[in-house]
């Protein structure tokens, strides 16, 4: 008798950034022969690099993509949002329901309380730290603690997502946890290794926003200016931190483009000298695995999940947080420093291969699916 394959449903709330990379490497590169996949999210606030692969989404998931209206905060429409997929677990038989992000995890576990279907949760971003009023933290940590009951497995994307959560929420099973590290595909693009050219040219990508910490950045810039060091900075995606960083830029008087959002940011990458990542907090750090991949060197600040993807002086450089005497260090010493250089995108591009492909974070993926099946 043919086995049937595994009917899972992957819920979130907008596919962007970190969120959206990670989602659509589990559909697209998902064995189809065993396992039969949904989406559903609120698909209209979808970044470019969700609209630019949304068609071969449907095509992957045999149109089976379900719009979903999410709100930022809780309401009504969320009760709405949670009967319509009642409705659909039911209809369809779902054998595995794994959320993604805060609503994308409420979701599914509620739907596995009225339907019994397991879920799986992969907490992003606000579970893992304080991001709200006192109030609203206390609020949203015991809903948490209230859904552990109705997840079956969580799936963490980095060891320090997973210390996080079970530090703020609640202490449960090894066996009820999996680290499951995200996963880039080998680039066949180059960067150019040093000696570079004046100016050097410097990269960063992310939404906009004050905890990616470009801020730091620009205030690096004008450090490194101070120092005779000729330097520009181009920076990907949108935000509402836009325009005061535009005020900074032109306050500070460095070189900044702002070229707006990218649907993928790995075919911008030839050309540059360095990527940054000075965010100040951060789960994972996709943006550092599809450098390594094409052998741009990494600086990035040293939390979170990202001292788990870049080791100091192995296969990039870290700065203390927030510390921009410390940025402008580590871009110097890139600069000055072309062995150092050869040595630390030789180890990222093999990192990728053995620690961090896509391949290797799906196929682990799959074992949980079908372990809960």
């Amino acid at each position: 008798m043919t086995k049937q394959p595994v009917k899972v449903l992957l819920v979130s709330a907008d596919p962007v950034g970190g969120l959206r990379k990670h989602l659509l490497d589990i559909v697209f590169n998902i064995d189809t022969k065993r396992f039969d996949i949904s989406f559903a999210a609120d698909t209209e606030k979808g970044d470019k690099g969700y609209l630019c692969n949304e068609k071969r989404l449907i095509q992957v998931c045999g149109g089976r993509v379900i719009e979903l209206k999410v709100p930022k905060k809780p309401a009504f429409v969320d009760v709405l949002n949670i009967i319509k997929l009642v409705r659909l677990a039911r209809k369809n038989e779902y054998d595995v329901l794994h959320g993604h992000a805060a609503k994308g995890g409420l979701y599914v576990r509620l739907v596995s309380l009225f339907t019994g279907i397991p879920a799986i949760y992969t907490p992003h971003g606000g579970s893992l730290h304080s991001c709200y009023g006192q109030i609203q933290d206390l609020i949203y940590k015991t809903i948490e603690l209230v859904l552990c009951r109705w997840t079956r497995i969580f799936v963490f994307e980095s060891q320090y997502s997973a210390n996080s959560f079970l530090a703020r929420i609640k202490e449960i099973p090894k066996s009820r946890y999996v680290v499951n590290y995200n996963g880039v595909k080998q680039s066949s693009q180059r960067i150019d290794a040093p000696p570079y050219k004046d100016p050097i040219r410097l990269c960063a990508f992310g939404v906009l926003r004050p905890v990616k910490g470009h801020d730091v950045l620009l205030d690096a810039l004008a450090v490194l200016d101070s120092r005779g060091i000729s330097v520009t900075l181009d920076l990907y995606g949108k935000g509402e931190s836009e325009p005061s960083l535009r005020e900074q830029a032109e306050s500070l008087g460095v070189t900044v483009n702002f070229m707006g959002e990218v649907p993928d940011g790995v075919s911008k990458m030839p050309g540059y000298n360095i990527l940054v990542q000075p965010s100040r907090f951060e789960s994972f750090g996709y943006v550092l695995l599809e450098a390594m991949s094409v052998n741009l060197p990494v600086v990035a600040s040293n939390v979170g999940g990202m001292i788990e993807v870049v080791k100091h002086e192995r296969n990039g450089l870290l700065f203390e947080n927030e510390s921009v005497e410390s940025l402008a260090d580590q871009i110097e010493r890139l600069i000055h420093e072309p062995e150092l250089v050869a040595k630390i995108v030789k180890q990222g591009a093999r990192d990728v291969v053995d620690r961090f492909s896509v391949n290797q974070m799906v196929a682990s993926l799959q074992d949980v699916y079908e372990k809960l099946n």
